[in-house]
């Protein structure tokens, strides 16, 4: 079958997925076992981010291979309820918030809904369309990671993970880069308001985490890490070398980057981070789009890479952790990464083979775990890598 063929093989089955939601494998009940790593799960919740125009039916590709794995029953289900409006409030404006519900209510009834001429559309338009349920999907979302964020107040667990959240471009009253809701954002306030006092937060998407950041700008409990690609035309445009501070470290790469660089790279940029703050919290988004087969097309990591450095991170900080996801539009391979990542956090072995399930045929030809990087070439030399490194051990920057 070709290219094209494929595809609509695959967006024909994520559909039904999402249509059969209630009924399909995702109903199963979790486990009660109750282990230290906490998983942010509900029906509900994969339905919503299901819907999510740019990772259509992603959520539930996950949510089956930790399933098929039998990864679920290792973790204790953490049961996400919506956001209240006061909670969104910790960070997203009032205004904000009502032009999402009034959005949503005027899809809901077929009303017109695109701004008018000079009226603030806070984001809602190009990546960030108004979608039905949008209002519904944004409470969600935000109850999802706060739930994440609760569980590590209450010790309820040690590590959460919540692949369905990670949204970190969004901004106080505007959405950006596909993201409705800054999640993350809302997360962390909840830690700094009980209890914690200074949390590492650590971006591995393709893109600058330029929401985070900015919300945390002028804090000195925040530290905010993101690796990304940066180059002119690039969205979102910030996160270049000269933009780190003392409390935010920006490592901007170039295309090509492979797992032996990056993970180099990243064990160094950690020492850094550990000599200028004492976290008692780590966050980590572990974007997927920085996969070979994105279809961004820029960096060549495989699953080994950014496992690597999630294991890195679990050794160098004793502390509670928080995962999140984030960006990554082959939803396959993405669902393959936060699989394999799950298996780590959990400290449990898995075969490259892909059990039987119900989306099994989706894998093939190899229906294998790991994929393979690409032969594309790393622009990151070791010159430009020795100067990022330079610049970001200068204390004086």
């Amino acid at each position: 079958m070709n290219e094209n063929g494929e595809k609509s093989v695959v967006q024909s089955i994520v559909e039904q997925l999402i249509e059969n939601v209630s009924k399909n494998e995702n109903s199963q009940s979790f486990s009660a076992n109750k282990a230290v790593v906490g998983y942010v799960y509900s029906e509900q919740l994969l339905k919503c981010v299901s819907c999510l125009p740019k990772v259509k039916g992603r959520a539930l590709l996950v949510d089956g291979l930790i399933r098929a794995f039998g990864l679920h029953s290792k973790m204790k289900l953490l049961l996400p309820v919506a956001a209240t409006d006061c909670e969104m409030r910790s960070f997203h404006s009032e205004e904000y918030l009502n032009y999402i519900r009034r959005v949503t209510q005027q899809i809901a009834s077929n009303s017109e809904f695109f701004a008018d001429d000079g009226e603030n559309d806070f984001g809602l338009s190009y990546d960030c369309a108004p979608i039905p349920h949008l209002y519904e999907i944004v409470s969600q979302i935000a109850g999802s990671s706060l739930r994440a964020a609760k569980a590590i107040v209450s010790q309820d667990c040690k590590i959460a993970i919540n692949w369905f959240g990670g949204w970190h471009h969004a901004h106080r009253d505007e959405a950006s880069g596909f993201c409705y809701v800054n999640d993350i954002v809302l997360a962390i306030l909840y830690l700094l308001s009980n209890g914690y006092k200074r949390i590492l937060y650590i971006d591995l998407d393709l893109h600058h985490g330029d929401g985070v950041e900015a919300a945390f700008a002028h804090s000195s409990k925040v530290m905010t890490v993101s690796l990304h690609k940066h180059e002119v035309g690039f969205f979102p445009g910030t996160g270049g070398i000269k933009d780190n501070g003392f409390n935010n470290i920006n490592v901007p790469l170039k295309d090509g980057i492979d797992d032996e660089t990056y993970v180099c790279l990243f064990k160094k940029v950690i020492q850094i981070v550990k000599s200028r703050f004492d976290a008692d919290a780590v966050i980590c988004q572990c974007g997927g789009d920085t996969l070979v087969g994105d279809p961004f097309d820029c960096f060549n990591l495989t699953l080994h890479g950014i496992g690597n450095c999630v294991q890195l991170l679990i050794s160098s900080f004793d502390t509670p952790f928080i995962f999140f996801g984030g960006g990554g539009y082959n939803i396959l391979n993405v669902s393959r990464l936060w699989t394999y990542l799950t298996s780590i956090i959990l400290g449990v072995h898995i075969n490259n083979q892909i059990p039987d399930h119900s989306n099994f045929l989706l894998y093939r030809p190899s229906y294998e775990l790991h994929i393979e990087k690409s032969s594309r070439k790393n622009l990151n030399d070791s010159s430009y890598l020795n100067s990022l490194l330079n610049t970001l051990s200068d204390s004086n920057y």
